[in-house]
């Protein structure tokens, strides 16, 4: 039989044995401390006795015991010593930056994701005295820098006009660069008065000034750069003598350009004075448009056709290059490099008695 004097001393015996060989082990961790340093600084990955720390959003040390004994990576450690780790995270924001020395260390930071804007790892992770001394925190600028990189994203891809689909910056898109169709060639909404305007044009009413016209006011709204490219107008007019009318536009900055002055008559002022026999008809249904360059000039309109013959709906002549007469010269290249923005002004006068007319219907286009 074993007496209990024996027995204590045996076991005093074997605590002092299990002392002797937990300082060794400690010893031991101390040195692979070490190690976690270098390892730290690189952000390769290796950290404490299975201690991992959070790095993102302020870096704080959330578990792990350094060594033996230090919690959380050091005495007051608020990093650890996986600093660098942010530098492989795009967002940072949930980065496992190491602890006291072994574990899992910065090659795992930022698992947020790239473009999320999320901080980085160790964005202000202070130093803290780990056990081994490592450096902290060093990693939180790099992760920062890569979360806001991320954030911008791809750009967006421009718009392209004519592919039958409104996208940013457009305000039309009718699946064509065609003016005059209501869309203009490079997207943009056209003005248009009417149909069904029925303005009356004051029969024999004109002496060379606006007041003595109908006017149909358009209203542009500023686009691109905001400057006039080029500008068409289209035109529905019922009227049963062409060679009584004298057709103006007006620009926002009261430049006056004349579209067309009493065809077939040639005039020595622009006063509305003297008779002409150009007495073709125009009809709203078959509009009339005034370009630059266009194939004919206004000043032979209706020149084939015989009385009560309609422009256009007999000729197939629907396209015209704006012609002057007596007037100021101009043509509609004259507003290029003007304002675009604004009130514009399309205006019909009658200079001759008896036959009358109205204006349906104007669109105008103006390119930016």
């Amino acid at each position: 039989m074993v007496s209990f004097r024996s027995w204590g001393v045996r076991s005093a015996g074997l605590g002092l044995a299990i002392a002797l060989a937990g300082s060794a082990c400690g010893r031991d961790n101390a040195d692979d401390d070490d190690d976690s340093v270098s390892a730290g600084k690189a952000g390769a990955g290796k950290s404490g006795n299975g201690g991992t720390s959070q790095a993102g959003n302020g870096g704080r040390s959330s578990a792990g015991a350094a060594g033996s004994s230090s919690p959380a990576g050091g005495i007051g450690g608020t990093a650890g010593i996986g600093g660098t780790a942010g530098s492989a995270g795009s967002a940072g924001s949930a980065g496992i930056a190491g602890g006291a020395s072994g574990g899992t260390a910065g090659s795992t930071a930022g698992t947020g994701g790239a473009g999320t804007g999320g901080g980085g790892a160790g964005t202000g992770g202070g130093a803290g005295e780990a056990d081994s001394g490592g450096v902290s925190g060093e990693g939180g600028e790099a992760g920062s820098e890569a979360g806001a990189a991320g954030a911008g994203g791809s750009p967006e891809p421009s718009a392209i006009c004519g592919n039958n689909a409104v996208e940013t910056g457009e305000d039309c898109d009718g699946g064509n660069t065609d003016d005059l169709d209501g869309c203009n060639s490079k997207c943009q909404s056209e003005p248009t008065g009417g149909p069904g305007l029925a303005s009356a044009i004051s029969d024999d009413g004109y002496n060379g000034s606006l007041g003595s016209m109908t006017c149909v006011n358009l209203v542009v709204s500023f686009k691109g750069d905001g400057l006039v490219d080029a500008v068409k107008v289209r035109v529905g007019i019922t009227h049963t003598w062409v060679g009584d009318l004298v057709l103006k536009l007006v620009s926002p900055s009261n430049t006056v350009v004349t579209l067309m002055s009493r065809p077939g008559l040639v005039e020595s002022t622009d006063e509305g004075l003297g008779s002409n026999t150009e007495n073709s008809d125009l009809a709203s249904a078959y509009p009339i448009s005034f370009v630059t360059g266009g194939p004919k000039t206004a000043e032979n309109m209706g020149n084939t056709l015989s009385t009560g013959q309609v422009v256009c709906q007999n000729d197939s002549e629907c396209v015209y290059a704006p012609a002057a007469g007596a007037a100021a010269a101009g043509t509609l290249t004259t507003f290029n490099g003007q304002a675009a923005a604004g009130v514009w002004k399309f205006c019909a006068g009658d200079a001759g008695s008896l036959d009358t007319g109205s204006i349906d219907f104007v669109q105008l286009s103006v390119v930016q």
